[in-house]
C-alpha cells in the first residue's frame, strides 16, 4: 500500500512541481507512515525497540524535508505550518523542538492567524496524545488565542473546539474539565456559540 501511496505521489509532484497541495500531502504520508510504526512497535518515545524509534524519527524528518522544499519552492501555505507541528510533536522528546515549535507556530499566525487548524496543531503538540510531557497551561493559552483571533468570523466557538478535538485525540482516560487547564464557564459559553451558529 505505501508503495502505491508514494508511486501516486511522485506522479502528482512531477506534474506540478510547485503545488503546495502535492507538497502538504507528500509530508501527510510520511508523517503517516511514521505513525504506523509507532502505534505498532515503538511504544512511547522513552521505550521500544531502538531501531524502529530510528526508523520512526528518519520518516518525521523527511516530512519535514519535504515542507521546508516546498515553503522555499512555493511559498508558506497555511495548513502546511500545521502539518510542520505535527511532525514536531512527533519528535518533541528532543529539546530542538520544544524551542522550535512556538516559532514555527508564530510565523504560521504571521501568515494566517484565522486558521483554527493551526491552533490545534499548536495545542496537540504541548498535550501529546500519550500523556508525556502535558502542559495543560501551554494548551489553554493557545485555546484562548485561537478564540481571540477568530472571534471576528467564529466568535468564541474555537475554545470550545479546540478542547473538543484535543479531547478525541487523547489515548489516556483524561477529564477535560478536571485535568486541565480550561475553564468551564468559558467552554459552556463557547459550546453555546457553536450551537447557535
Amino acid at each position: 500500500k505505501w508503495d502505491d501511496v508514494r508511486a501516486l505521489l511522485e506522479r502528482w509532484r512531477q506534474a506540478e512541481p510547485q503545488s503546495p497541495g502535492a507538497a502538504l500531502a507528500e509530508a501527510e504520508a510520511w508523517w503517516r507512515y511514521a505513525w504506523t510504526l509507532r502505534s505498532c512497535a515503538c511504544g512511547s518515545a522513552e521505550s521500544g525497540d531502538p531501531a524502529t524509534l530510528r526508523l520512526f524519527r528518519q520518516r518525521l524528518r523527511r516530512a519535514q524535508r519535504v515542507l521546508s522544499a516546498s515553503r522555499r519552492d512555493a511559498g508558506p501555505a497555511p495548513l502546511g505550518y500545521a502539518e510542520d507541528l505535527e511532525i514536531l510533536g512527533g519528535g518533541k522528546g528532543n529539546k530542538g523542538s520544544t524551542r522550535a515549535a512556538p516559532r514555527l507556530f508564530a510565523a504560521g499566525l504571521g501568515k494566517s492567524p484565522e486558521h483554527p487548524p493551526l491552533y490545534l496543531a499548536m495545542a496537540d503538540f504541548w498535550a501529546p496524545t500519550d500523556g508525556a510531557g502535558v502542559d495543560w497551561a501551554k494548551v489553554e493559552a493557545v485555546a484562548e488565542l485561537a478564540a481571540q483571533q477568530t472571534r471576528a468570523t467564529d466568535g468564541d466557538g474555537n475554545y470550545a473546539w479546540l478542547y473538543a478535538q484535543l479531547g478525541a485525540h487523547q489515548q489516556l482516560e483524561v477529564d477535560m474539565v478536571r485535568d486541565t487547564a480550561l475553564s468551564w464557564p468559558r467552554m459552556r459559553a463557547a459550546f453555546g456559540e457553536l450551537v447557535k451558529r
